[in-house]
């Protein structure tokens, strides 16, 4: 895939990245309170209640789950954090364009009307737009 293409395909999906984000942390908060619950079992030992560990397989599966989860959650705040941070280099004209267009999902005569220019330099500002977008994503080395 294309630069151009994986550039538009990442705004596009921006929004639900973060609720994916969201996800991951939920689901880190579960396996750490899965993990608390877990680590002190009441059992029913010769007539009285005492207290054992969790296995010991059982915690590692769940170190290494938790282990996993950061890792992503990670990789997805950088991920978010770098896109939004090329966003933020972009003129303010650009920005509304690009975030009218890939995440409001307005169609170019709507954005042209409420940004004040024509539709042909709407869609000029936001191939200028991506292709800035390109460079603080990729790098200036054999754009596509």
């Amino acid at each position: 895939m294309d630069k151009y293409k994986n550039v538009e395909r990442r705004l596009r999906n921006l929004e639900m990245e973060k609720t994916y984000l969201i996800y991951l942390e939920k689901a880190l908060e579960l396996l750490e309170l899965e993990y608390e619950i877990n680590g002190i079992n009441y059992e029913k030992i010769g007539g009285d209640n005492s207290i054992s560990d969790i296995t010991g397989d059982k915690a590692v599966k769940l170190m290494q789950r938790r282990q996993e989860l950061e890792l992503k959650i990670a990789r997805k705040k950088n991920e978010i954090e770098h896109i939004e941070g090329v966003l933020s280099k972009l003129t303010e004209t650009e920005r509304t364009v690009i975030t009218m267009w890939y995440i409001e999902y307005k169609p170019h005569w709507k954005i042209a009307q409420e940004v004040g220019y024509s539709v042909s330099q709407v869609k000029r500002i936001k191939k200028d737009a991506i292709e800035k977008i390109i460079v603080g994503l990729y790098g200036d080395e054999d754009r596509e």
